[in-house]
């Protein structure tokens, strides 16, 4: 861990809530630890960093099993499917959990996912961010169905619902302030389907030129993206924005949010667009059916179906009332994935395994 991705962040949000009167937090960082080790040392909670340089980093799983012998925790939530870790953990206790963030990356063949099976199946529980991953999961690791909880990820809503719409920003990257803002936000990345998007938009910008995409992420891809936007001459309807740490401002200057991926376990960042008030357009994948309905919320689109997505951008570039329509379902039904809620549920899982034990 290190950067600030879902899983890192949903910890984080877990270690700020949880009842310290109940339990004693300590997080390991395997690798290094960055800015979200850094703001959970500000809870006041114990971090340690084990400094592994690959997967089999046998001094640092050391390290590793001697942290865990000089504390002899009571139990291991584990985020990670490094097969070091989960055997060491599971050599010191019995009570551990494994968190489910990705299952697509664990389809793994040979000796390394004989290894996994064989430890995830002892687990005390499991936890999946949505049904398709739990699914997925008990297909390829052979997991008992009622050994994996589903637990939906979650967002800090108030952080969204309270941010206002800030004008000004728009003028740093576009002259016009009535042109229509389109938004992503994800790491750029081939799974994440901008080349998708970008294949629509150059559909949407044939009918009407009144739109203009940021695109909030960093990653490998970029380089490969800007060319691509030049060759589908939409180099002047897009900017590249990278990382940034007030992301709910820029959440409120979207008109509407776009999720192009080709596969999304969950789908955090709908979640907060729906909290910021954006209509939603996404290729109907992985967690986000679960997080948003049909017409409702926004638009479901058949996966990689980019003419029926230029359509609905179209629509609602168009329909200011349909915008508003959507965006207003979404507030309502992004508090259905509050924190609270995520922490209620881990609070209940932990004490139960704990009195069971």
């Amino acid at each position: 861990m290190g950067k600030l991705a879902g899983a890192e962040t949903l910890v984080k949000h877990l270690l700020k809530k949880l009842d310290e009167s109940k339990f004693e937090n300590h997080v390991c960082f395997l690798h290094s630890g960055g800015t979200v080790a850094d703001q959970i040392k500000s809870f006041g909670i114990q971090v340690h960093i084990i400094g592994m340089k690959h997967g089999f980093d046998i001094i640092s799983s050391i390290k590793y099993y001697c942290l865990l012998k000089r504390y002899n925790f009571d139990l291991i939530h584990n985020h990670t499917p490094n097969v070091l870790a989960i055997m060491i953990g599971y050599l010191h206790t019995r009570m551990w959990i494994y968190h489910i963030h990705h299952c697509s990356n664990l389809r793994l063949t040979g000796l390394r996912k004989v290894i996994l099976a064989y430890f995830f199946k002892r687990a005390v529980s499991s936890i999946a961010i949505s049904t398709p991953v739990k699914e997925d999961f008990i297909k390829n690791f052979g997991v008992k169905r009622e050994k994996v909880e589903l637990i939906y990820n979650a967002v800090e809503l108030e952080t969204f619902f309270s941010s206002k719409k800030n004008k000004d920003l728009i003028l740093k990257y576009v002259s016009d302030n009535e042109v229509l803002i389109l938004g992503c936000v994800g790491r750029l990345s081939p799974e994440k389907g901008y080349d998708l998007l970008f294949d629509a938009l150059q559909h949407v910008k044939a009918n009407i030129n009144n739109f203009h995409l940021f695109i909030l992420g960093e990653g490998d891809q970029l380089n490969n993206l800007q060319q691509y936007s030049k060759k589908l001459d939409l180099q002047e309807n897009i900017t590249f924005l990278g990382t940034k740490e007030n992301i709910e401002e820029y959440f409120k200057l979207f008109d509407v949010f776009i999720l192009p991926s080709r596969n999304e376990p969950f789908g955090l960042v709908v979640v907060e667009a729906m909290a910021s008030g954006n209509p939603i357009i996404a290729f109907a994948t992985g967690g986000v059916t679960e997080i948003m309905r049909d017409q409702i919320e926004g638009f479901l689109i058949k996966p990689f179906d980019t003419k029926a997505m230029s359509e609905r951008i179209i629509e609602l570039i168009k329909n200011k009332n349909l915008r508003e329509s959507f965006g207003n379902a979404g507030r309502k039904r992004a508090q259905l994935f509050s924190i609270d809620r995520f922490v209620k549920q881990i609070d209940e899982l932990y004490q139960n395994i704990l009195n069971n034990q």
